[in-house]
This record gives structure tokens, C-alpha cells and sequence, in this order.
């Protein structure tokens, strides 16, 4: 290449910047309700939406089943968007999460990007998938097959509810006594989740996120 090509390639190369360092331009925010405030943004970016659908996401956790987490947002994030745990009535689980706010639903190579991030954690650790389209058969079929304990949902109205929820039978060791069952009013069902027949009520006990997080 002449020196004139190199430069120019060059140039674009340092122009294009990661989604996730992009995140970085979005300041000031870190819950659904401060993002939403932020004025005198693009709304229609890809970065806007992947970030307004996790913090959706970690709302819907904690305010339907007592799930606490956080937004890790970095740019080296090891493929983790959020991170946090859940106090269970017998026990403690370690979540981490990602969450896709895809065009489309999710694919079986989402199911095997997420399985080398959960290999990576300690036991105990629960991987929860979040996609804003759903998942194919086939990432289903995977799903259900991995030897990895791994929940799906689907969050809608705005991170108020699940479209659905779901786990696998790996993570069915975890969480003993729990299972989905459809809740059904005047206009629509929901998910619903029992705990011992009866639906779960949440236990957000303490926690402090400064000594859990690092």
C-alpha cells in the first residue's frame, strides 16, 4: 500500500470506537431511572437500546423475584453485562447475566457464548440470559441440554414483568422447590413464580453492593 492508503486506513481504524467504550459517552447513570433522565441523547442507537434493555432487565430481577444486581458496563467486561446475587429462603446465589436486545431471537451460538462465561465462575454462580426477542428451537434445545445452570427470560412493559421465564435442569439443583406456572387476568397471563406451591415472596434481606462488588 501506497503512504497515502496507509494513512487513510489508519484514520478510519482510530475513528471506530467498541459499543462498550461508547457506553462510556452516557454519563451520570446507574439504574433504570437515572438513564432514563439523561437528556440530549440518540435514543435510536444500538448502544441506547442495549443499555436502556439492561437496566430493564435488572429491574424486572429484583422487583419480581428479588434478584440484586448491577450493570458492569465496562469495556472489558469478560461478556458479563450484569452482576450481583439472590438470597433464596435456604441459600445464596452468585448471578451474572447478559442481556441481548437483538432484532431477532437469540441463537444456539448465544447458549455457547454464554456456557464459556459461566464455566468461568465459581459454584453456586446462576447465568441468566436476557433477550428482548426470544430464543429459537435451537437455542432452546441447547439450553436445555447444557451442563451449565442457566435461566431464561424475556422482559416486557418497559422492565415491569417477564414475557417469560425458564430454567434449566442443571439449575433445577439450585433452586429446589421453585417452578413457572402461567398467572392469567381480564387481558393476558404472566409467569408466575411458586416457591413450595406458593407464589414467591421476595427476600432482598441485606446487602451491601461496595463489599460484594469488585
Amino acid at each position: 500500500l501506497d503512504p497515502m492508503s496507509v494513512k487513510r486506513i489508519t484514520t478510519i481504524i482510530n475513528n471506530v470506537k467498541d459499543e462498550k467504550d461508547q457506553d462510556l459517552i452516557y454519563k451520570g447513570h446507574h439504574d433504570l431511572k437515572s438513564f432514563l433522565a439523561l437528556k440530549d441523547v440518540n435514543k435510536n442507537t444500538p448502544v441506547y437500546r442495549g443499555t436502556l434493555y439492561e437496566y430493564q432487565t435488572i429491574a424486572c430481577l429484583k422487583t419480581t423475584l428479588g434478584i440484586v444486581t448491577r450493570r458492569v458496563g465496562k469495556a472489558n467486561d469478560g461478556g458479563i453485562d450484569f452482576r450481583g446475587q439472590w438470597i433464596l429462603p435456604d441459600k445464596r446465589l452468585y448471578i451474572v447475566g447478559q442481556c441481548k436486545a437483538l432484532a431477532k431471537k437469540c441463537s444456539p451460538n448465544i447458549i455457547r457464548e454464554l456456557e464459556g462465561v459461566v464455566c468461568q465462575e465459581t459454584e453456586g454462580t446462576l447465568c441468566i440470559l436476557s433477550s428482548m426477542n426470544g430464543f429459537t428451537e435451537g437455542a432452546i434445545k441447547r439450553y436445555i441440554a447444557s451442563p451449565f445452570p442457566i435461566m431464561l427470560i424475556t422482559v416486557t412493559d418497559h422492565g415491569r414483568k417477564f414475557g417469560s421465564i425458564s430454567w434449566n435442569k442443571k439449575a433445577e439443583e439450585y433452586l429446589k422447590g421453585f417452578q413457572v406456572t402461567l398467572k392469567y387476568d381480564l387481558l393476558n397471563s404472566k409467569p408466575l413464580v411458586l416457591h413450595n406451591g406458593k407464589p414467591f415472596i421476595l427476600h432482598m434481606g441485606q446487602f451491601d453492593s461496595n463489599r460484594f462488588y469488585h
